[in-house]
């Protein structure tokens, strides 16, 4: 078993939405040829029924296996520790206010991109909380 890397971002100000977001693209648009790599996606929705009333977790999940085709033999690659950590990288929108309701509806937008090729699963926030926190310890 290979690396695995956690990441949390608090979706509280234009700026940590900005590098959230470079963070996202750079996991998802990995382009080193050297090292040819898949990536399978999950996302996750955290959040309760009444959705402007309480902070909404996205979750972002990546695992990396060498790109489908790569011969074993030539592969630059000898065991699962050399192969890039697995990451998730949690994002948390805490309040209802007006920016960061905006900020919300642009990281929708974005994720929509995305859930043409993945699924977004949908789970309470108070499931979604105690596995956070059990990262983070």
């Amino acid at each position: 078993m290979h690396d695995h890397q956690v990441c949390f971002f608090e979706m509280d100000d234009s700026q940590t939405f900005t590098d959230a977001l470079f963070w996202a693209q750079r996991l998802l648009l990995s382009d080193d040829v050297a090292h040819p790599m898949s990536a399978r996606v999950q996302w996750w929705l955290y959040a309760d029924q009444t959705p402007h009333r309480s902070p909404h977790l996205y979750r972002l999940s990546v695992e990396y296996s060498p790109a489908f085709g790569t011969p074993r033999d030539t592969c630059w690659w000898r065991d699962e520790s050399e192969l890039a950590p697995d990451v998730e990288v949690w994002f948390l929108f805490p309040h209802s206010s007006r920016q960061i309701r905006f900020l919300e509806t642009v990281w929708q937008r974005y994720l929509l991109s995305w859930l043409r090729a993945q699924e977004l699963r949908r789970e309470p926030l108070r499931e979604g909380l105690p596995l956070l926190w059990s990262w983070l310890k």
